[in-house]
């Protein structure tokens, strides 16, 4: 026994040196812009770029309006990189692969980025076109309509993000419904086979110790499917996705010892059941 349970250890070994590396990718939520992320191109990357532009030209006229010495032409040009930016999201169609939530969201999204843009197309026409009387009223009441604009604006990015959040929730449960299912099997059999094993007790000590090997080597594909599974459950929370390990040669290893051990079983309940036993009678020999 004690051979058999190194040889098992060592060929664990070889086994878990064969899983296979997958990566478990997640949806980034939309304002983070994620334009330092070359390596991985996700569905709603279209989606982010332009979003990451509104903010950009958002932040860049935030500044030029705050300059103590501003001129009218400064204004004017980063109003104008502000309506381009708006106009290029309102006409943009989003990520369709993510659900109806979040096309929903982006949908009222497009909606207060228009609400914004008008804010904006009223200060652009003032000052290409406004009075004197005009443009001193515009710099009172301006800033406010800007603020609650751009406010209800990054309310429905936030919306938007809760959407992405609930679809990465939904594709991390579909991602790891097969590794579940594994697990559960996996789980399942060893109790079953413990059960087996050693509550109800074979009347010859071999039996005994056999069944006790069929129900220890079950714990071989079960800490593969629990390696598996619990990396996949790490590398689907962080932020952009994670690597996982799929213990595929040390479940299938354990799958093979495991049918190796039981049909060992049989073959020694049958012969066991075929032997005399001591002290029996013998028959006349012909």
């Amino acid at each position: 026994m004690k051979k058999f349970f190194i040889a098992l250890g060592i060929a664990i070994i070889a086994a878990t040196a064969v899983s296979l590396p997958a990566h478990a990718i997640r949806i980034p939520h939309v304002h983070s812009g994620s334009h330092n992320n070359n390596e991985q191109h996700y569905v709603n990357q279209s989606d982010i770029d332009t979003l990451g532009e509104v903010k950009t030209k958002i932040d860049a006229f935030t500044e030029t309006y705050s300059k103590q010495d501003l001129q009218p032409n400064e204004l004017l040009k980063a109003l104008t990189d502000l309506q381009v930016a708006l106009k290029s999201l309102e006409a943009k169609t989003f990520s369709s692969q993510l659900g109806s939530g979040y096309t929903q969201a982006s949908n009222e999204l497009k909606a207060k980025a228009g609400n914004v843009r008008e804010v904006v197309d009223g200060g652009i026409n003032v000052l290409r076109n406004g009075s004197t009387a005009a443009r001193e009223k515009a710099s009172t009441e301006f800033p406010n309509q800007f603020n609650t604009a751009v406010t209800e604006y990054n309310t429905a990015v936030q919306n938007l993000d809760k959407a992405t959040e609930e679809a990465n929730k939904k594709k991390t449960a579909e991602e790891g419904l097969p590794y579940l299912v594994i697990l559960i099997a996996a789980v399942v059999l060893s109790i079953v086979t413990f059960i087996w094993a050693f509550a109800k007790k074979a009347p010859q000590v071999e039996l005994r110790k056999a069944r006790r090997t069929v129900a220890l080597v079950t714990l071989v594909p079960l800490a593969g499917a629990v390696i598996t599974y619990v990396t996949f459950l790490i590398a689907s929370q962080q932020q952009n996705g994670g690597t996982f390990t799929i213990m595929t040669g040390l479940m299938i290893f354990g799958v093979i010892v495991f049918l190796r051990a039981l049909i060992g079983y049989h073959k020694l309940k049958r012969s066991l059941a075929n032997t005399p036993a001591s002290g029996a009678p013998q028959s006349p020999a012909a």
